[in-house]
């Protein structure tokens, strides 16, 4: 489990509530409640009972909070002997997962052949909270796009271009197609991470129906992966994701080809140019780089 989520958890129960949670420890609500609920996931049970305005714990959750500041305590104090008995390598990643599940495991595989005692801790984030984190010191490096207005503070290194697919219910009239064009996809409801959190997403699908004098019918945003392909499973509507993102239930979910497609996106490697360098991040940089490389 993420110590760091596991620190928000005991927050949102101190607090009582998501919001007030999320301002505490600066982070947005949405990336809060991810966290949650992958802790959730994870554990395979519910730890809060959700209300309109407010959280409460459930019987599993009052357990967690029990146990949980026993256990970062431990983990505080288990840090401090490391760091004392010798210089501790640690490395904060940040990713999206549809754009680098395939290039972030074997380079992680390969950096820890180098760096086998380093402490990395992994982050599932959007662009835009993975940006702010890298600016402020909390990221190492992140894997995602490039957002305008990132020159002069981050140094991308591009790894590949990936194409664009149409996620749709298996039962969906479009389902039986192997290609869908834009004109097909206006018809029927559009699903959409949300705006705030995915500016980069957002430009780029309404840019592309645009581009073809077409209206998106939006009828949701989402927070996630898991979420995006949950609701579409729930034949609430389709929705354009990368190809190769990675289908929760695919006896659910199809993933088809879009033709004209959108702009490809620009998956790439990122970190701070103000930040003094950092060996570590500089030997995992280069490992992603060798693994995108291999993979094209």
């Amino acid at each position: 489990m993420d110590l760091r989520a596991l620190h928000h958890f005991l927050v949102v129960a101190e607090e009582g509530g998501i919001s007030a949670a999320a301002r505490k420890v600066n982070i947005t609500q949405s990336a809060l409640s991810r966290q949650i609920k992958a802790m959730e996931d994870e554990l395979g049970i519910e730890l809060l009972t959700r209300g309109a305005h407010s959280v409460s714990l459930t019987p599993a959750g009052e357990v967690i909070v029990r146990n949980g500041a026993r256990i970062l305590r431990a983990w505080d104090d288990a840090v401090v002997s490391a760091r004392s008995a010798g210089s501790l390598i640690s490395l904060r990643i940040g990713y999206a997962p549809s754009l680098s599940n395939d290039i972030l495991a074997p380079a992680l595989e390969r950096f820890r052949q180098t760096h086998p005692n380093a402490r990395v801790s992994l982050f599932d984030q959007s662009t835009v909270e993975m940006r702010a984190a890298l600016i402020e010191g909390k990221l190492d490096a992140m894997i995602g796009l490039p957002l305008p207005g990132d020159k002069g503070s981050i140094e991308w290194d591009e790894l590949r271009q990936q194409g664009w697919s149409l996620a749709v219910p298996v039962n969906h009239p479009l389902a039986k197609k192997r290609t869908v064009k834009p004109t097909e996809i206006a018809h029927f409801p559009l699903l959409m991470f949300d705006k705030e959190n995915y500016t980069d997403y957002w430009a780029a699908v309404i840019g592309y129906f645009k581009a073809h004098s077409l209206n998106a019918k939006i009828a949701g945003e989402f927070d996630g992966v898991t979420s995006f392909f949950s609701a579409v499973a729930a034949n609430l509507g389709v929705g354009l994701v990368a190809s190769g993102s990675r289908v929760n239930d695919p006896s659910r979910v199809k993933l088809i080809n879009v033709s004209p497609p959108p702009a490809p996106i620009i998956v790439s490697v990122g970190r701070c140019v103000n930040r003094e360098p950092k060996p570590a991040v500089d030997v995992f940089v280069a490992e992603v780089k060798l693994v995108a490389r291999a993979l094209k």
